[in-house]
């Protein structure tokens, strides 16, 4: 079967496929299985490597910003808590503009 999407994003439309195939896999006979192929695939792998990414990006951050390596766990809380900050502000902006969350944002 193939699918496009239209007035709608990759990720809800990938989300209410997958959850279809979760329901319908009940009752496929032994050793059958559905597989979705396609942009969705190359989304997840980019959202994971994206992930990742910030992740090491964070890290590295963290430890230049944080200078000597003593003072990591001290200055841990406060890089926690100015990072939070700034993420709930992206969220509400986010929420505020009606945009979605995707790799160019």
């Amino acid at each position: 079967m193939y699918a496009n999407t239209q007035d709608s994003d990759l990720g809800s439309v990938a989300a209410k496929v997958n959850r279809i195939v979760r329901e319908e896999s009940k009752n496929l006979p032994p050793g059958t299985k559905i597989i979705v192929r396609g942009q969705v695939e190359s989304m997840n792998e980019a959202f994971n490597r994206l992930g990742l990414g910030l992740a090491f990006a964070a890290l590295l951050v963290y430890l230049f910003d944080g200078g000597q390596l003593p003072e990591l766990a001290r200055s841990l809380h406060h890089h926690l808590r100015s990072s939070g900050r700034v993420l709930r502000q992206f969220v509400w902006a986010l929420f505020l503009t009606q945009t979605t969350f995707n790799v160019p944002v």
